[in-house]
């Protein structure tokens, strides 16, 4: 039996997702003829960890918003629930990794829309730290002990009133110094981050 354990969490290749930050993207073709606002979600949009109810209450709180969803869709619930037919809603389906820093800079605020379940709990996710390399504003469902770790530089909402009200807050905000919290936060939790971290925990010098 080991007599000391070290967790290290997932990581993230931020240098893909800073590029927000520093190059200018075309609008892409999913927001043409689309004014406005946009708040966004990237990743798997499965049957088992997104919270479609919630989606659709955003929808409908902010009709003159586009809700942009850039992912496989691996569920029947967004047409089950009506999601699918609403007419600020934009699904995009599976994108490739270098189509997302464009997806994503035109973005106002992302959202992390996670169920609060067993499987859940159990998650780091993974995009949270793409989205703060970007430095964009992320709503999140407080639905596990780790994101909660991010509450210095994320909206965590405890229910669905709250998750519609942390949108509001992130969407009027207008503070450059929240940028580089969120960005320092990303830095933290890359990959050379984490070797770093590997090497402090280990009982002899790596030299790294």
């Amino acid at each position: 039996m080991a007599r000391r354990l070290v967790y290290f969490f997932n990581a993230a290749d931020v240098s893909v997702f800073s590029r927000v930050l520093t190059e200018n993207f075309p609008r892409p073709t999913e927001l043409t003829g689309r004014q406005g606002q946009v708040i966004g979600f990237i990743g798997n949009l499965d049957a088992l960890r997104i919270d479609y109810a919630l989606l659709k209450k955003v929808a409908l709180q902010f009709p003159d918003i586009t809700l942009l969803l850039v992912g496989p869709l691996n569920s029947k619930e967004p047409e089950q629930t009506g999601l699918t037919r609403l007419p600020n809603v934009v699904f995009t389906g599976a994108r490739k990794l270098e189509d997302l820093p464009a997806l994503l800079q035109h973005m106002d605020c992302v959202l992390i829309p996670f169920l609060c379940n067993t499987l859940t709990y159990s998650i780091y996710p993974l995009k949270i730290n793409e989205y703060l390399a970007a430095g964009k504003p992320v709503v999140s469902t407080a639905f596990s002990e780790d994101i909660r770790t991010f509450a210095n530089c994320c909206y965590l909402a405890e229910n669905h009133d709250d998750f519609l009200q942390q949108i509001k807050n992130a969407l009027s905000e207008n503070d450059p110094d929240l940028i580089t919290t969120r960005t320092k936060v990303a830095a933290s939790n890359t990959w050379e981050a984490r070797i770093r971290q590997l090497a402090f925990a280990l009982p002899f010098k790596a030299g790294i």
